[in-house]
């Protein structure tokens, strides 16, 4: 063992310094034992060196330079479909919070045809499931899901970059390796060290799903169904998979090599979705029997008269795009991103409790709040990013210039970050305002005000100093 080790250090002592990668081998973590990594060890890492040119820099910067312009190319349509989202959204909450009223499952009111309701009951199903592999089976439940893990090796990398007098950079990568449960398999053929090596995982997840579910007289569509999500613990036995023993290791739990998992030991979680209370806030379509929901989208909301609101019922004949909601005709990128953030535009929700129609609402109002948020700062980040990405390629070019060029690209980097962010503040404004000006015209007019600010600013501070 001893005589493998000094042989290898002055092997790795006896290599050129090659431009292309210099492997650094770490013995007391690496712990190789003439080839063979033993499975027992819990962390190992290697440590890798390469060296890149000023031509190799400037190439990696115009790949960032068609990334920017990518993203600034969507970040246009999805502020300008997230506003129009809000505005329809909106519009939907409005009517059905006038409207809605909270019904029983037990039995289908006529009346209520083609109207908001917020249906409250219990869930039924006579169907029953099972996983096949496993012998598992249940009955009165909506879903039932396996979860498979594999005791598996992890690599993680760490890297540190310094630039050369020549425009090139050296790069320090250090490879970690750990052993951590994972639900899919790690390829370890892509690993850097060849040496771990992951074996074949014999099992994966899978879900089953009734499909003929009840709440009451009411029957459930698969959308309603899958909101359905209050998972609990399964019955499964003792099983051998693959030569491996998996015993019970929690409720719903078996694994294989609980006193001390070994690379390629096993675990399974199988969880179930009982039937039971449930709140449906939707439109209803139908009469007993055979009474179903319509999803509530905004081409589906009635106007009001000029002297009068909207009418309680809904025309459930009006042609729609997307009966599950968004009215957007997919032909294009932008169409495509504004069909994505549309897709849900609707009420068509379902709680496990029974909870009235007025509360789902403001649930969904809050949900629908956080995501408008989260979209819009999404927007200003890509923004903000594309045009960073966009106007630090041109001092790249500077890093051919010895010594100094690297000094000169990094002045030129932070002047691009503040091009950026006014440039990038002004197209979030105004893509937002022009949004708004035909629904909240003095919301749109502010932004635009802003927007204007963003443009003015920084040819005003130069002025002043």
């Amino acid at each position: 063992m001893a005589l493998a080790r000094l042989v290898l250090f002055f092997a790795l002592l006896g290599r050129p310094l090659a431009d292309d990668a210099l492997t650094v081998a770490s013995f007391e973590a690496r712990n190789i034992e003439l080839g063979v990594v033993s499975s027992s060890r819990r962390r190992g890492s290697n440590t890798v060196i390469s060296r890149t040119s000023a031509t190799d820099e400037v190439g990696s910067s115009f790949k960032d330079l068609l990334i920017g312009i990518l993203l600034v190319v969507v970040a246009f349509p999805c502020l300008y479909y997230n506003e129009k989202r809000q505005v329809h959204m909106d519009k939907i909450f409005d009517y059905a919070d006038s409207h809605i009223v909270d019904v029983s499952a037990d039995a289908v009111d006529e009346t209520n045809h083609a109207c908001p309701v917020c249906v409250q009951g219990e869930t039924s199903t006579e169907e029953t499931l099972k996983d096949q592999k496993l012998n598992v089976e249940v009955s009165g439940c909506v879903k039932l899901n396996r979860s498979a893990e594999m005791y598996q090796w992890v690599e993680t990398s760490r890297s540190e970059s310094e630039d050369t007098n020549d425009g090139g950079k050296t790069t320090k990568t250090t490879y970690t390796y750990s052993q951590e449960w994972r639900a899919s398999p790690v390829d370890s053929a892509n690993f850097n060290d060849k040496q771990y090596q992951n074996p074949v995982m014999p099992i994966t997840g899978d879900s089953w799903t009734a499909k003929d579910v009840s709440l009451g007289a009411y029957k459930l569509d698969a959308s309603l169904i899958g909101q359905m999500v209050k998972m609990e613990p399964a019955d499964v036995e003792d099983q051998d998979i693959d030569g491996k023993a998996l015993a019970k290791a929690g409720p719903g739990v078996i694994q294989s090599g609980i006193a001390g998992p070994q690379i390629g030991d096993l675990k399974i979680t199988m969880t179930k979705v009982c039937c039971g209370s449930a709140s449906v806030a939707s439109i209803q379509s139908g009469v007993e029997p055979g009474a179903s929901f319509q999803p509530l989208t905004f081409a589906l909301v009635p106007s009001g008269g000029c002297c009068s609101g909207p009418p309680r019922k809904v025309d459930l004949s009006t042609a729609q795009l997307n009966p599950t909601g968004g009215d957007v005709e997919v032909n294009g990128l932008c169409s495509c991103i504004g069909a994505l953030i549309e897709s849900g535009e609707s009420i068509h929700n379902l709680q496990e409790e029974k909870v009235g129609g007025k509360s789902i609402i403001a649930r969904m109002r809050k949900t629908q709040q956080n995501m408008h948020f989260l979209l819009k700062a999404l927007g200003w980040v890509m923004f903000m990013i594309g045009f960073y990405f966009i106007f630090k390629f041109p001092p790249a070019i500077f890093r051919y210039i010895p010594f100094i060029g690297t000094w000169i690209e990094s002045f030129g980097k932070l002047l691009a970050f503040i091009a950026a962010f006014f440039l990038g503040s002004m197209c979030w404004c105004i893509t937002i305002a022009v949004s708004w000006l035909s629904v909240k015209p003095v919301r749109g007019i502010l932004l635009l005000t802003a927007a204007a600010c963003c443009l003015i600013i920084p040819s005003f501070l130069p002025v002043q100093q």
